[in-house]
């Protein structure tokens, strides 16, 4: 209601954000299961690959209702100066554990990769993303890949 009132930290979970139905938003607590749903239908929508950063875009503003302009290597300078989303220090591996987390490299080993960068958002289950493409095992792909920055919405950390 309106009233104030305490509550211990011990029932207070970091990380958990309650759904409007009180569920949690993943079985582990963390992360946004949401954005990583949302992702995989734009990335069924789209099915192509070379176009990272809109399917990205999309699945940010179509779950945040904003977006998030540019390529790979421009996402992630938006996602810090929008001041919603949270820089994390975590492995390749870790990120992929945890839904809903937006990935970032600068240079990739493609042409377009070297210029652009690729961007992905995480499933959750260890090894696969999604961005205009469902890119499975993507911790295996990671090789050519460099200059890795991964973030999640303050709401999820």
């Amino acid at each position: 209601g309106s009233g104030k009132g305490w509550v211990s930290s011990s029932y207070i979970k970091i990380g958990e954000k309650k759904t409007s139905g009180g569920g949690k938003t993943s079985s582990s607590g963390r992360g946004d299961a949401k954005l990583a749903s949302v992702s995989r239908a734009v990335a069924n929508e789209m099915q192509t690959t070379g176009w990272c950063a809109k399917g990205v875009n999309t699945a940010i503003r179509r779950h945040y209702g904003y977006n998030a302009y540019g390529n790979g290597n421009q996402v992630d300078d938006y996602l810090i100066s929008n001041g919603n989303f949270k820089k994390l220090n975590y492995s390749l591996n870790e990120a992929l554990s945890i839904p809903g987390v937006i990935m970032t490299w600068e240079k990739t080993g493609t042409t377009a990769g070297q210029k652009y960068g690729h961007t992905a958002i995480s499933q959750g289950n260890g090894k696969d993303s999604t961005c205009d493409f469902y890119e499975y095992n993507t911790n295996t792909k990671s090789s050519k890949r460099t200059g890795f920055k991964c973030f999640l919405h303050n709401d999820y950390v």
